[in-house]
């Protein structure tokens, strides 16, 4: 008691006489990029122009100003009001600079983490951001905020807070070394505006955050324009130099995609991010805007046709295997995609971290250590999403496959179980785009006995039901980065499987998978790290907890003239944080 009040008392003074500590990194392996003394990030332009109105398009509606739980359909772009601890840079696997708060210290063995708060955050209402704050936002997220939040946050030990702006915490010895730096994302909630407003409840009252942006306007359903806070406390942060540039900030809400690109080419929308390649190659030719490609330097995602493996018959891996084979890409890439994709085969695609790369000795030890055959996962059996297997053969895989599962054709034609029950599923959309992508799919199935049909939902209702894991199939999309850590327990964890809110859609419990995503965790090195992902990759892909579908390695934008960016790009490509007005003079 004595202790913690000395060293209380000699961090109140630290703070008095104005010691700060510097915008030096943490990085998750090895030094962060930019070292002590930075400008700016160099995807970043400080000399970007300032102010303007971006226009932005989302399909779709919204109820709710709150992100941070799972009920309601939160409106785009909330994370502007929202300033989180610490700042990620765009251009490393994962690296934090200084944002509410500064690194003061971190322990070798990541196990205690020390922040002080910047002296002149502030909240949107003028009031300074205080470790009563923080501690308000932690307990809040941990006890009733979205699972993600609930999961990492109960690995903190404590957090002690032994004045207004100082922050200690520290981590269970099982949390992994990530553990700091998720911490470090933490956004930073108002304790004042909480006490007034029911957290855990949907509402549209205006949050007071600390970020850049406060709400100017909302309407549900309908649209919701942010304005900059100028001066905005951060504005100095070398973090935030050439960032955060238009004056306001709209999301327009459209029913479809049709509708939101003729509102961007009626000039009521100033930027639009397409995904259907045939509209792709015949709009990018009209020079009444511009057209460009971004390239990303991220794992693709992970776009796939997902199985609910709580239900029959996808509890089953054969049956999963078998419907894999019937998804004839080659013929939709050439017919539907304008061959502008690539198939996905790894969740790391084009990255050391997949398994599409050679198995290493390391990794042949580690699967013997899970008691698992190495044979049987070096070439993992590509003809479960092969791209050159042709549709006759491709049938009769799978129709031998169900038969030894036990299936057999009824009276009416249809694949019966022992039970006589027919084999019929559903498959949930929320995107009409991928109607024409699964037609030939399920025509497929249709010649084999399997009765699939499509469920078109609203967004709102599309939400609920896959927060509930209530649903056959579904299209899921799971982005990974070059440093993957505790969001794959989120992702693939047995724990995450009954988890209302989690993105384990398939509900994958597999104690080899557990396995691996610990040791993602707690690696120390690069080469630790890579050899427990390609493993978890393997695992995951000879589970066949998902049909593979496709990817292309940019994101197709056009915009309007007055629009313009940083020539150098963010791995991820587009990040409309670094758009500007273009100069006048240009």
């Amino acid at each position: 008691m004595i202790k913690r009040a000395i060293i209380a008392f000699a961090l109140t003074l630290l703070v008095r006489h104005g010691t700060a500590a510097s915008e030096e990194g943490i990085a998750m392996h090895g030094s962060p990029k930019y070292q002590a003394g930075f400008s700016h990030f160099s995807y970043a332009d400080p000399a970007a122009t300032q102010g303007g109105h971006l226009r932005l398009a989302s399909v779709g509606s919204f109820d709710s100003l709150n992100p941070f739980i799972v009920r309601g359909n939160p409106a785009k772009g909330l994370g502007l009001i929202y300033q989180s601890l610490l700042n990620r840079s765009a251009d490393e696997p994962f690296s934090l600079y200084s944002g509410l708060a500064s690194i003061v210290d971190i322990s070798s063995d990541r196990r205690r983490l020390h922040l002080r708060l910047h002296d002149k955050a502030r909240f949107s209402d003028g009031t300074p951001v205080t470790a009563t704050d923080v501690r308000f936002s932690f307990e809040t997220l941990r006890d009733k905020g979205r699972p993600n939040h609930r999961q990492y946050y109960r690995e903190v030990l404590t957090l002690e807070a032994p004045n207004d702006r100082d922050l200690i915490f520290t981590f269970r010895e099982a949390s992994g070394r990530e553990l700091p730096l998720i911490l470090g994302l933490m956004p930073v909630l108002s304790a004042k505006f909480y006490s007034q407003q029911p957290f855990a409840e949907t509402h549209l009252s205006h949050p007071v955050g600390s970020g850049p942006y406060r709400i100017k306007t909302a309407e549900a359903g309908n649209q919701i324009t942010y304005e900059r806070i100028r001066p905005f406390w951060g504005d100095e942060l070398r973090s935030m130099k050439g960032r955060h540039n238009f004056d306001q900030v709209t999301y327009k809400y459209f029913r479809d995609k049709e509708v939101a690109f003729q509102a961007f080419k009626a000039n009521e929308v100033d930027l639009y991010t397409e995904g259907d390649p045939a509209k792709w190659n015949a709009r990018k030719k009209d020079t009444t805007y511009r057209s460009v490609a971004l390239s990303r330097r991220l794992p693709p995602y992970m776009e796939a046709l997902v199985f609910n493996t709580r239900r029959a018959p996808f509890d089953d891996k054969n049956i999963r295997k078998a419907l894999a084979r019937l998804f004839d890409f080659e013929w939709i890439n050439k017919n539907l995609l304008h061959g502008l994709y690539q198939r996905t085969g790894s969740f790391f695609e084009h990255t050391p971290l997949s398994a599409l790369n050679p198995l290493s000795t390391t990794e042949q030890e580690t699967l013997k250590i899970l008691g698992i055959k190495s044979d049987d996962y070096e070439l993992l059996d590509q003809q479960a999403f092969a791209t050159n297997l042709d549709r006759r053969n491709s049938l009769r895989a799978a129709k031998k496959i169900l038969r030894e599962a036990g299936w057999k054709i009824g009276p009416d034609g249809m694949l019966i179980d022992r039970n006589k029950k027919a084999f019929e599923f559903e498959i949930l959309l929320v995107d009409r785009q991928y109607q024409k992508i699964l037609a030939g799919f399920i025509d497929t199935l249709r010649k084999i006995g399997i009765q699939a049909k499509i469920r078109m939902m609203d967004s709102a209702g599309y939400q609920q039901r896959i927060n509930q894991f209530d649903f056959d199939m579904m299209i899921a999309r799971w982005g990974q980065s070059l440093s993957p850590g505790n969001e794959q327990a989120f992702y693939w964890g047995s724990a995450a499987a009954d988890l209302s809110g989690s993105r384990n859609y398939p509900g994958i419990r597999s104690a080899a998978v557990d396995e691996m995503i610990q040791k993602i965790k707690a690696s120390i090195t690069k080469e630790e790290l890579q050899t427990a992902t390609r493993v978890l990759d393997r695992l995951l892909l000879a589970g066949h907890y998902v049909i593979p579908l496709y990817h292309r390695n940019s994101v197709w934008v056009y915009h309007h003239k007055h629009l313009t960016y940083p020539t150098t790009l963010p791995d991820r490509g587009l990040s409309t944080d670094l758009w500007s007005m273009r100069p006048i003079d240009e």
